[in-house]
């Protein structure tokens, strides 16, 4: 019984690797593409300006998101309303009916920046709109990441 007992332990590990794994699977591959945030002096970002401080103070220094990229939070209307990227819009990927309106409607010339909760919806979501036309679409994988990544601030 004693000898089982490393080879349990052993295979235990490996099916927690793969199952904490799959949640962001696509991720890691794509933050390298991410590009830096550029930073404007306008003020007039997509769904409003979405600024962030550039220093751990917090003070005058701040970014702001330019006026062409669109931050799109692909999670559901709950998930969304608990916390999200300040400025981001709610596209719900599993609403495929939503989804594909909502899309219908935008500027493909545009930059999107999208999030879900793992990466996995974002995904897909870049997947399709790179399929319609959408020539700019940047998977930040999940919200907690995403936000990391640009310095915006969930809210």
């Amino acid at each position: 019984m004693l000898n089982r007992l490393p080879l349990f332990a052993a295979a235990a590990s490996v099916s927690a690797v793969l199952v904490l794994s799959g949640c962001s699977s696509s991720t890691a591959e794509n933050t390298s593409s991410i590009p830096p945030i550029p930073v404007s002096s306008s003020s007039s970002a997509v769904q409003g300006p979405s600024t962030v401080p550039s220093d751990s103070a917090g003070t005058s220094s701040k970014t702001t998101i330019p006026a062409d990229v669109v931050l799109m939070d692909v999670r559901t209307p709950a998930e969304y309303s608990t916390q999200h990227l300040e400025g981001a819009i709610n596209v719900d990927w599993d609403n495929s009916a939503v989804f594909a309106d909502t899309i219908a409607t935008m500027d493909k010339g545009k930059t999107y920046f999208v999030y879900c909760r793992s990466g996995n919806r974002s995904a897909q979501a870049k997947a399709a709109m790179d399929t319609l036309g959408f020539t700019n679409v940047i998977d930040l994988g999940g919200y907690e990441q995403a936000s990391a990544t640009t310095g915006i601030p969930l809210v």
